[in-house]
């Protein structure tokens, strides 16, 4: 304890020199050579015979590179063996940790790890700074104290959107809560605050599941939750296939008694969303909520404000590990506008129009769509591309496959992770992003799409961005052509634009933009060929 952390400094020619050692003490060792060349952590074995382990992470600015896990055999007989000590690369944003390739990522204000440690339960890892205060720990915790939550949490997202804590389901009779606004603003303040404190309640389960596993104690909580009141940008790690996925956008961190009855909705945001500004500008999304810590007597004060939800306040992103022998792209390069190539399902009621929205997001964009399977297909091959945008169906096959359903829906026209492979599907320059608006889904949780999203990684994407849960039309136009707006006009990072896009949807009495999730860095933008970086 206390000597687990080193710091070292990449030089141009790729090496690597030593700047602060984890054990002061290992300075009597007598190799100077080896000082300055690797960090040399103190490491006790257990004593019992067995394999155990131990997981080394790499950061760069907060942002988790590599994450490498040491497999150990303590033994007493002091005998030899093959394999006693064994090191594997399990995550990673960059293989090659070459020092300009890194320089370009902007720094996070957190990393979150979380990795199945195969015996039913999870190791947790976090890393977060805020000048020169750093917050670093780990807990190992059991995926049934997770499992539930994330459950409720996601409930909690049902509810709000279809008005039932079960799920959505083709002719269930469900009907999207938010599709009309109110002749009477007080009933449309009236619904987003139910739904708020509904979210806020089980979103702060969520984190208090987790939380005082790392901090051990309410003093170092609340130092994370300081660390954290300023907006930023945070990383959730994504290992291959994981058993759970943190739905870190509903995290609630503000003080709540979520048995208390009578919450209100924070004032200071409700002056906000009558006013003229941006909510991204308001005082409460810029670490000034008065309801963001205990009243004066240590008590929950009753209110709940939306920027207490990460989603609100923080540029999200949960990228999933690249291929090896490539990093993780900081940028997306255009040389003459976005090129898009767009795959579609025809029998959506909002089609036309919102394909006409996203061609005027800019003058210059260059557009390859089509409704068939082998077109898109040979599209995403033959054509380059910037982003690649689903506005279609999805669903899971019965042996638990995740697919998109393109066309008009009569016919076997999916696409399946595999084709990706099947057809050659190799992006190395541009790596687009991909945009998964999968509208009246089935069954497609994170969970069970995050087999697709991998697929698209590996075929040499940015990232993926889906969704928490089923969406429909109307939220996925305003999202995608918001979101899409400030990431290609505007060029604001993928994770500032999904941010900006929650809360202009917030702004209009909708709580729902919660539910993307951006499988990618959260820094990631793009740049004009010859631009500045």
């Amino acid at each position: 304890p206390g000597a687990d952390v080193g710091e070292l400094e990449l030089q141009e020619d790729g090496t690597a020199r030593v700047l602060r050692q984890p054990e002061p003490s290992m300075q009597a060792v007598s190799d100077r050579n080896i000082l300055d060349r690797r960090l040399l952590f103190p490491v006790r074995a257990p004593a019992k015979e067995g394999i155990f382990r131990l997981r080394c992470n790499i950061y760069y600015q907060q942002i988790l590179i590599q994450s490498r896990l040491v497999r150990a055999t303590v033994a007493g007989d002091g005998l030899l063996r093959d394999g006693a000590l064994q090191s594997q690369v399990d995550y990673a944003l960059s293989h090659t940790l070459w020092a300009d390739h890194l320089r370009g990522l902007a720094p996070h204000r957190l990393s979150i790890l979380m990795n199945s440690n195969g015996d039913g339960t999870h190791t947790l890892s976090f890393l977060g700074a805020e000048g020169e205060e750093l917050f670093k720990n780990s807990a190992v915790i059991p995926a049934t104290e997770l499992k539930l939550p994330i459950e409720n949490a996601r409930k909690a997202l049902w509810k709000a959107s279809w008005g039932e804590e079960k799920p959505w389901k083709e002719g269930g009779g469900q009907i999207y809560r938010y599709l009309y606004r109110s002749s009477d603003a007080n009933s449309d303040l009236k619904r987003l605050e139910e739904d708020l404190i509904s979210l806020a309640r089980r979103g702060y389960l969520l984190y208090d599941a987790i939380i005082d596993k790392f901090t051990k104690s309410l003093s170092k909580s609340d130092e994370l939750a300081r660390l954290m009141l300023n907006p930023g940008m945070v990383q959730v790690a994504i290992r291959d296939s994981p058993t759970q996925i943190l739905p870190a956008a509903l995290f609630y961190d503000y003080p709540l008694d979520t048995q208390a009855d009578g919450h209100k909705l924070c004032e200071a945001f409700v002056a906000a969303l009558n006013s003229s500004i941006p909510l991204e500008k308001a005082p409460c999304f810029n670490g000034l909520c008065p309801h963001s810590k205990r009243d004066a007597s240590g008590k929950p004060d009753g209110y709940v404000c939306p920027s207490g939800f990460w989603g609100f306040r923080h540029s999200l992103g949960l990228p999933t590990s690249v291929p090896e022998g490539r990093d993780v792209p900081s940028e997306i390069l255009m040389d003459e506008g976005p090129q898009l190539v767009v795959g579609v399902a025809t029998n959506l009621d909002r089609l036309d129009g919102h394909m006409s929205a996203l061609r005027g997001i800019r003058t210059d964009i260059g557009w390859h769509y089509s409704e068939k399977r082998q077109d898109i297909l040979d599209n995403l091959k033959s054509k380059k591309s910037h982003l690649v945008y689903f506005y279609c169906h999805g669903g899971v096959t019965a042996n638990n496959v995740p697919y998109l359903q393109v066309g008009d829906g009569t016919g076997n026209e999916f696409i399946e992770g595999s084709n990706l492979r099947a057809y050659g599907v190799n992006w190395v320059g541009p790596q687009p992003l991909v945009f998964i608006n999968g509208c009246h889904t089935t069954a497609l949780d994170p969970e069970s799409a995050i087999n697709l999203v991998a697929k698209f990684v590996f075929a040499g994407s940015a990232g993926v961005i889906g969704t928490e849960t089923t969406i429909f039309e109307p939220l996925a136009c305003s999202f995608a052509e918001a979101c899409l707006g400030d990431f290609l006009k505007d060029k604001s990072s993928i994770g500032d634009a999904i941010r900006t896009a929650r809360l202009k949807l917030l702004k209009e009495y909708n709580p729902l933009g919660l539910i993307y999730t951006p499988f990618v860095l959260p820094s990631l933008h793009v740049r004009e060929n010859g631009e500045v970086k």
